[in-house]
């Protein structure tokens, strides 16, 4: 198993309530450090809600937890987590312009 498929494993264990699906890049940053880049996937309202940033901080510890899990960081697998977020909307936008160039 590559490094990015047990990162995902060990994300799915567990996600926050919020995050509705993810994807994820292991990448260097602009200081070229190891990073882990994750798309998450949320439902298009969370960003208004009074929680969000409470939902935010989960997520941020969410990551954090999975990269100091004991299998990952014995395998000395240290990155720094960026997060983004997407709206569920956004990514069925995406499928939608995706399967209509496939048809041209």
């Amino acid at each position: 198993m590559t490094e990015s498929e047990r990162l995902a494993s060990e994300l799915r264990k567990h996600p926050p309530r919020f995050v509705r699906d993810f994807s994820l890049t292991l990448d260097h940053d602009l200081d070229d450090d190891p990073a882990v880049f994750l798309w998450l996937v949320i439902d298009d309202d969370a960003f208004e809600r009074p929680d969000f940033f409470k939902q935010r901080d989960a997520a941020r510890r969410w990551i954090t937890e999975a990269l100091a899990t004991e299998a990952l960081a014995t395998e000395g697998i240290e990155r720094w987590p960026y997060l983004r977020y997407r709206g569920v909307s956004e990514i069925k936008s995406d499928e939608d312009a995706s399967a209509h160039e496939s048809a041209h």
